[in-house]
């Protein structure tokens, strides 16, 4: 059965500390459960396992803790959110000055404008 990882308390800069040491939990029991999937298959295979129910367990027990494997590799390399405001004149690639013409708003004129 795949569980939470937990993190235990350490002395902060100790080797193995924090996130590091959950990331390393996680593996582990993924690792865990490829391997009670691949011979809870390999034994229905050969006949051995006659519980289709328990196979099916161990391989979805698998599948999801490599989903959370990639969900943390994504969380990982996410770009910071977009701090525009959806609509805006940035976000729809215009000027200001061509925005406020577009919303109808009159900007005074610099004299080297034209």
């Amino acid at each position: 059965m795949v569980s939470a990882p937990r993190a235990e308390a350490s002395a902060p800069g100790a080797a193995g500390s924090g996130f590091a040491q959950v990331l390393q939990g996680v593996i582990g029991q993924n690792t865990q459960a490829q391997q009670a999937a691949d011979a809870a298959v390999t034994s229905l295979a050969t006949g051995q396992a006659q519980d289709l129910h328990t196979v099916s367990l161990a391989v979805a027990q698998a599948d999801l803790s490599f989903r959370l494997i990639l969900e943390l590799r994504k969380a990982g390399s996410a770009k910071p959110p977009d701090r525009r405001l959806p609509g805006s004149a940035a976000d729809a690639g215009m000027t200001p000055r061509r925005a406020a013409r577009v919303s109808g708003l009159v900007l005074p004129t610099s004299p080297h404008q034209g």
